[in-house]
């Protein structure tokens, strides 16, 4: 079968045939797989996925120094910086000011964030 050949076939098939088609083999794969049991590999595999996508700490094995030395970092801070950090659920930055930078072309002081996207070479009074 040479690319004519091909080329024909793939000019005779239309759209919709091959979204008819995709949906076929879609509930044929799907068919098969349903109610067969999985080997022990295959769900301590599926397991290991599900345990380090949405948290890759997640099954993470520390040894004992490592725990003394986290341990030891958390118990520096004084017991109102460790209420505070639980009372924020970890959100640290929460309601700390962000640093600012003044302009040099309209002399604003403006938010880190906000900094070169509307001032410095971008600031509307940088001509003038």
């Amino acid at each position: 079968m040479d690319s004519a050949d091909l080329q024909k076939i793939l000019d005779s098939i239309e759209v919709d045939d091959v979204l008819i088609f995709k949906e076929t083999v879609g509930i044929l794969i799907s068919d098969a797989t349903k109610g067969k049991e999985k080997s022990i590999q295959t769900k301590e595999n599926m397991s290991r996925a599900a345990k380090l996508r949405d948290n890759n700490q997640l099954g993470l094995k520390r040894d004992q120094y490592t725990k003394d030395k986290i341990s030891a970092k958390k118990m520096e801070r004084t017991p109102e910086e460790r209420q505070a950090q639980a009372r924020l659920g970890g959100l640290t930055h929460k309601g700390k000011p962000k640093p600012k930078y003044e302009c040099p072309h309209c002399k604003k002081m403006i938010a880190a964030n906000m900094f070169d996207r509307y001032h410095n070479n971008n600031c509307k009074l940088k001509d003038s």
